[in-house]
């Protein structure tokens, strides 16, 4: 695990600790630095990242029920997931993209094109992704959390 609060999460619901070890994350921030930061005003859709396991634990479920709905009122925005995918998702979802596990490098250059990094998970303690994001996406000069309701409405939450 990355951290300390996931491994005492870990061991309330009684995993032994001699089964549990952290070993932190860290970012090669060479790799990873945030180039030059742009604003831009977007008449196109904005494009949606996700990145890690798509699966329950990280929220791609509700992600995908929400995006249905997202997608029927802004129907140029497109959702992008990076990671191994461990559901089944409908196929004709629109502007939906799954790409599986990429290298460093495909990462980082998907990363400084998109516009939102989606993280719905619903047990992290630190994600590496986060991390990631924070260094290379090109639109993003600060984090800012984004509600995306199961209707499709979006709020900011900052």
């Amino acid at each position: 695990m990355t951290n300390d609060f996931v491994k005492k999460t870990c061991k309330t619901i009684g995993i032994p600790d001699e089964k549990l070890k952290v070993i932190n994350y860290g970012v090669d921030v060479e790799r990873f630095d945030n180039g030059k930061k742009v604003l831009t005003d977007k008449k196109e859709g904005l494009r949606f990242i996700f990145i890690g396991a798509v699966g329950y634990r990280k929220g791609a479920d509700i992600l995908v029920e929400a995006w249905q709905e997202l997608i029927k009122r802004q129907p140029k925005n497109e959702l992008h997931f990076y990671g191994k995918v461990e559901l089944d998702f409908p196929k004709n979802i629109a502007n939906l993209h799954f790409h599986g596990q990429v290298n460093q490098a495909e990462l980082i250059s998907d990363l400084r094109k998109s516009d939102i990094l989606v993280f719905p998970t619903t047990f992290e303690g630190s994600s590496y992704s986060i991390y990631q994001a924070m260094l290379k996406m090109k639109n993003q000069p600060s984090f800012c959390p984004l509600e995306i309701q199961k209707t499709g409405q979006m709020q900011w939450k900052c």
